[in-house]
């Protein structure tokens, strides 16, 4: 990749459905500039799908990141035993043998078993658990309507699929698909991204663990980094629990480029402690959300 590649999988990941002319005006590349990109990328193995799922807010999940180093040498293990649990949906190994789990969360009870699940299955060594903002649990009725879960489905793995393809799969006309996913996609019930795999590429993926001094706002260091690192940045997450760090990923064409980013950020004022940990591979995988999806989908009804 280069930087203008990582800068289209960014606006990809926030809408898989952002149009080719749109990515184009906003990367001053041509039309075909674009789809060329697109498909070398999917080529590599980079980008592996286009998703879409139920909006989490919409579910009230909350989601989890769990990290720490594995006594377990074996990653294939480690990936065939959290597998079994239908709430991690990413898993990614580092250096020294850290091993990142993200998951979902049906509701905020579930946050003891699952850290015990993680700790146990993966061998962590004191794990460090991280929440996003606390979800309220789970609905009891679907939060959607079964022809906006249909829209959804017929979407899940290719959501730059067309309306009209979408339509005539389905069976509603293509301008109620359209209405109805501008409205999922305006209200935060859609999120349509996509399955990225930037280890696929000769590049550097690297988790920066970024302790902050004293004082520090959290949130003023986050927009710091978004506003002056976002040749490299793939996110800045503030963890709700844990005020005193800032968790980044970024990218790095070489590990000069990779060392040099780490004394950038050590010079920054906001840091009492910069620690990088370069990611070797990550994994995708399907959860909950997905089964839920299809569930309340139901079966294919043709009706218009």
């Amino acid at each position: 990749m280069d930087p203008t590649d990582l800068r289209l999988c960014l606006l990809l990941l926030a809408n898989s459905r952002t149009p080719v002319r749109e990515l184009g005006d906003r990367l001053g590349l041509s039309v075909a500039a674009v789809h060329g990109r697109i498909q070398a990328l999917r080529d590599e193995g980079i980008i592996k799908a286009f998703t879409a799922k139920i909006g989490l807010p919409r579910l009230r999940a909350t989601t989890v990141l769990a990290w720490g180093a594995s006594r377990t040498a074996s990653n294939d293990d480690i990936l065939a035993r959290l597998k079994k649990d239908d709430r991690v949906y990413w898993v990614a190994f580092g250096g020294a043998g850290v091993v990142y789990v993200g998951a979902y969360l049906r509701t905020p009870t579930e946050l003891d078993s699952y850290v015990s699940f993680v700790a146990k299955e993966a061998e962590l060594t004191d794990p460090v658990v991280g929440l996003m903002p606390w979800g309220s649990g789970l609905p009891d009725e679907p939060v959607l309507d079964r022809a906006d879960c249909r829209i959804l489905r017929a979407l899940h793995r290719d959501a730059r699929k067309s309306i009209a393809d979408v339509a005539e799969e389905i069976g509603l006309s293509a301008k109620t698909v359209g209405r109805r996913l501008g409205h999922m996609m305006g209200d935060g019930s859609a999120e349509l991204s996509m399955e990225w795999y930037p280890d696929a590429a000769n590049d550097i993926i690297c988790m920066w663990r970024l302790d902050l001094k004293p004082g520090t706002s959290r949130d003023e260091a986050a927009t710091l980094l978004m506003n002056k690192y976002a040749g490299n940045l793939l996110f800045a997450m503030p963890l709700s629990n844990l005020p005193g760090l800032v968790l980044t990923a970024t990218w790095t064409g070489s590990m000069k480029d990779l060392k040099d980013l780490q004394t950038r950020f050590g010079n920054e004022g906001p840091f009492a402690r910069v620690v990088p940990n370069v990611l070797y591979t990550g994994y995708m995988l399907d959860t909950w959300r997905d089964a839920l999806l299809m569930k309340w989908a139901g079966p294919i009804e043709r009706t218009r």
